[in-house]
């Protein structure tokens, strides 16, 4: 088992890419992330449609060439036509030209195509910033996880040493057996706890692996005081405005909308007649042989003309298709209301969700001071006989669930300053780099080493349980777990 965990590590480090930062995996991601480049190549495809429409206005040219033998047998014959076997051979060549001079149709299409190549634009452009957005996402969800990781480890082995306090304190008659239970359940929970967030670290690093196609080892990891910037400018109506304008995923619902209208007036057109010029250049040959000598003549023919087409009736199928691209054209205006009402509520809601974020992450950094001093406090109290050993647990409980909301709002500020500029239509890569400065050179556990120590608390989950860790600390200070203690590269240590 040993010899397949290492080799499982070994092959995780030597097929791994180092991306350090958001910017590293950003770029990964712009080149290996599937969904983008689906993305890129429906656009390819959509622009297409141009160039086909516009096609049609220019001259059509067709030529066909033939060539036969024929052979004909006559009897009776006559001062014009032979009698007998005769073989010959004709062939020639025809060019038709034909120059479209007025058909609403191709004018209509063109319009359409217009539209509908815009749209594809638009919904380039969205996905280029969605790309942003599910990459930042990923990899903050890493470090989430890497920091949610090491706070459970905190926790177990501040419990760890509050059991064995409680173990020597029972042995020595000061305290009850339920103390000792009390701690020992709590441990074992901070263990579980210990091994999901391992293994949700490792899911985190398949996620963020699936967007940039290749093994990522290592991140940079958040800095300690991250600034907290209001949004710029400081106007919600300014935003609202700006999504409304400029938002990628409206703009490409409104051209969509455009097109479809172009749509009625293409079907419409089917009623109305169409004018061409036409040229027709024709050459005829004829070789015969039989009983007279070898003749041959020579037809070439010319012709130039106005050609009108001119619809009388089609069964029916242009009151359905104009029907169709009337239903189609509703329907694009409803997507686009209902895209347009979301989008506008999407703006309040993160606007709001940024400024009261920025308050809650103030009031996190201030309860863990105070679920620090609290569990100084009640350990110093415990010690001396004034609380029971439940205080000092639920300090403990508090402390963790303090330093994890402080996580959890601090990566929902930063994904929220980024969905409020894409829901504008200004996020660029721009915005990557500035948070990107706001990294450390610092690094997260690796994906490697998530595995081996995912799979050595696995093994040792039972033993960890029932032979809870003794040390030989008479003093029980708080554990420096607060926000500013986050590890340069912390590994997950077993008991």
């Amino acid at each position: 088992m040993k010899k397949k965990i290492l080799y499982l590590a070994l092959y995780c480090l030597a097929n791994s890419a180092l991306a350090e930062n958001l910017e590293d995996v950003y770029q990964l991601a712009i080149k290996n992330d599937q969904t983008f480049q689906n993305a890129t190549a429906t656009r390819q495809a959509a622009a297409e449609a141009l160039p086909q429409a516009m096609s049609v206005l220019f001259p059509q040219i067709s030529g066909l060439a033939n060539t036969t033998m024929n052979r004909t047998d006559t009897e009776g014959a006559s001062a014009v036509v032979q009698a007998g076997l005769q073989k010959y051979n004709s062939h020639g060549y025809t060019l038709n030209l034909s120059m479209p001079l007025i058909d609403f149709t191709n004018w209509y299409g063109i319009s359409q195509a217009k539209s509908s190549v815009k749209a594809a634009d638009a919904t380039y452009a969205d996905a280029a910033q969605s790309l942003i957005i599910r990459t930042s996402q990923a990899y903050f969800n890493v470090l989430q996880a890497e920091q949610n990781l090491y706070f459970a480890r905190s926790q177990k082995e501040l419990l760890a040493k509050q059991l064995a306090q409680s173990k020597a304190r029972y042995e020595v008659g000061v305290d009850a057996l339920t103390s000792v239970y009390n701690v020992q359940a709590q441990y074992d929970a901070a263990v579980a706890t210990e091994i999901a967030n391992a293994n949700s670290l490792f899911t985190a690093y398949q996620n963020l692996n699936v967007i940039t196609g290749k093994p990522i080892d290592h991140l940079s990891r958040l800095v300690d005081d991250l600034p907290l910037l209001t949004p710029n400018p400081n106007n919600i109506s300014a935003w609202e405005k700006a999504a409304e304008d400029r938002n990628f995923s409206l703009l490409s619902l409104r051209y969509t909308a455009t097109s479809q209208l172009a749509a009625i007036k293409v079907a419409q057109s089917g009623h109305l007649p169409s004018l061409s010029a036409v040229d027709t250049y024709q050459y005829a040959q004829t070789s015969v042989n039989g009983f007279s000598p070898g003749q041959q003549s020579t037809t070439t023919t010319s012709s130039v003309g106005l050609q009108v087409n001119v619809p009388l009736f089609s069964g029916g199928s242009v009151l359905s298709q104009t029907r169709q691209a009337q239903a189609q054209y509703v329907q694009a205006q409803t997507s686009l209301e209902l895209q347009h009402r979301t989008v506008i509520a999407q703006v309040y809601q993160t606007y709001t969700s940024i400024l009261a974020g920025i308050s809650k992450i103030n009031a996190d950094r201030a309860a863990i001071k105070s679920a620090n001093s609290a569990l100084a406090s009640n350990q110093a109290a415990y010690q001396a006989g004034t609380m029971t050993i439940v205080d000092v647990l639920t300090a403990v409980t508090n402390l963790y669930n303090a330093q994890q909301a402080l996580v959890t709002d601090e990566y929902s500020y930063l994904m929220n300053t980024l969905t409020l500029k894409q829901l504008a239509g200004n996020l660029t890569n721009l915005d990557v780099a500035a948070i990107n400065k706001w990294l450390t050179n610092g690094t997260t556990t690796s994906s490697s080493a998530t595995i081996v120590n995912q799979q050595a608390l696995a093994d040792k989950i039972k033993a960890s349980a029932t032979n809870s860790p003794l040390a030989n600390q008479p003093n029980i200070k708080a554990a420096p777990v607060n926000h500013a203690s986050r590890p340069v590269n912390s590994t997950v240590k077993t008991s």
